[in-house]
């Protein structure tokens, strides 16, 4: 079963959008199809990138697409890759966490060290 072909403009290096669906990524594109997914669009359909009147890019099924990203790091280039959501596991293991204080200590604190204000 085939879809329909969806026609999309490549705005700038990192934005395309078909629509009121504009998403901007370093691999616009790909994040494109799983925001056409999303919002319903047919797995199966094609997806046709512009740049102005030139044809830049296509996906043969944004189903293929959604599933795929661009990856570069300094010592390898460019290459496509699966997509992996970002999970709160994945993030967590990288992200300090920030624990709240309490208004007393903050109060503390300020009256130790002053209010940092020059009289």
């Amino acid at each position: 079963m085939s879809g329909a072909v969806i026609i999309a403009q490549l705005t700038s290096d990192d934005t395309a959008q078909v629509g009121d669906i504009v998403v901007r990524s370093r691999s616009p594109v790909f994040a494109l199809c799983r925001a056409l997914l999303a919002a319903g669009a047919n797995p199966n359909s094609k997806l046709e990138c512009f740049r102005g009147s030139v044809l830049a890019f296509t996906v043969k099924t944004i189903g293929i697409g959604a599933k795929l990203t661009i990856k570069e790091n300094d010592w390898v280039g460019p290459k496509l890759v699966p997509y992996e959501a970002l999970s709160r596991d994945r993030v967590g293991r990288h992200v300090r966490q920030k624990h709240p204080r309490s208004p007393e200590s903050t109060f503390r604190r300020a009256a130790r060290w002053g209010s940092g204000r020059a009289a």
